[in-house]
């Protein structure tokens, strides 16, 4: 049997992609490629990558205490290495 090269690329493109929608709206956790581990809700997914929202704390001046903030960034799917879905039991 011999396999068409692009075609079981689009075919692996193509799963990766149902993956992604599959957890939108869930908490994941995702290992980039340069070692960072980040943490939040999946959003938007597209064809060239998708979007996670994660919960930033930050001190501002004159404030005591931190304060948490949601901040949304992209990522390609090249940038990503592996994602995992968290499940919480409460």
């Amino acid at each position: 049997t011999s396999f068409n090269i692009p075609s079981l690329r689009r075919l692996c493109r193509r799963r990766v992609i149902l993956a992604r929608i599959s957890s939108l709206g869930k908490e994941v956790e995702v290992l980039t490629r340069d070692g960072k581990k980040l943490t939040g809700i999946m959003g938007e997914a597209t064809v060239d990558g998708f979007q996670l929202k994660l919960e930033v704390k930050v001190k501002e001046e004159g404030s005591k205490r931190k304060i948490t903030k949601e901040e949304t960034i992209t990522l390609s799917y090249t940038e990503v290495k592996t994602t995992k879905m968290i499940i919480r039991f409460k």
